[in-house]
């Protein structure tokens, strides 16, 4: 006689609920932030992160496709935390100027005060480009990012050509990473306060609105 479909459910692994997944989801996600920020992305295995959390390297599977989509979850957990944070000191500033201050403070002390995010998120190795174009093309951190293009525009007025815009901001972003790398990966140096960096290059930025937009 056959053997029931039921019984062999009874004998198998028991069903996990919503919450149980997503309980097991993030005991997953920690285990393997411990260990890239500890070890480094390139050193980490799937099977190691399988064993931190205590269940097979299969089991794993059910929950990410692989080591990449892993540390990309993670990233976008990273990214979430960031924006959060800064959006209160956005909300409260009263000029286009003040916004794009406070953002750009944010986001560089962001990473100034968790440089194993920093790490993990921007300077882990055996990443493909076409794996990091992949996160980057993902539309959730697209939003998170279009608020520096939108303050900017702000900040300089409309009438600015697109193209222009879009270069400002560029180059705004580019100079955040290069005051939270460096003053990440080469903390012995005796920098420039970070606030005073940014108010150089917003000051820059500023020099270039039309006559006709907002005042400070």
């Amino acid at each position: 006689m056959t053997e029931s479909a039921e019984h062999k459910r009874a004998r198998g692994r028991p069903h996990r609920s919503p919450s149980q997944r997503a309980e097991m989801r993030r005991e997953i996600e920690q285990a393997a932030s411990r260990l890239f920020q500890s070890d480094g992305y390139g050193a980490v295995s799937m099977r190691r992160i399988a064993k931190q959390v205590g269940c097979s390297p299969m089991a794993l599977y059910a929950y990410f496709e692989n080591k990449v989509d892993l540390l990309q979850s993670l990233w976008a957990q990273v990214f979430n935390d960031l924006f959060e944070q800064v959006q209160p000191a956005i909300s409260k500033a009263d000029t286009s100027r003040a916004k794009l201050q406070a953002l750009s403070f944010g986001y560089v002390r962001y990473w100034l005060e968790n440089p194993e995010r920093y790490r993990m998120v921007f300077m882990a190795e055996g990443i493909s480009q076409s794996e990091v174009s992949i996160f980057v093309d993902d539309p959730a951190i697209a939003k998170h990012f279009s608020i520096f293009p939108q303050l900017v525009s702000k900040m300089l007025a409309p009438s600015h050509a697109a193209q222009d815009l879009k270069q400002k901001s560029d180059l705004l972003v580019s100079a955040l990473h290069g005051i939270a790398h460096t003053q990440i990966t080469m903390s012995g140096y005796d920098w420039t306060q970070h606030q005073r960096l940014i108010e150089m290059i917003l000051d820059t930025l500023d020099q270039t609105r039309d006559a006709g937009g907002e005042k400070s």
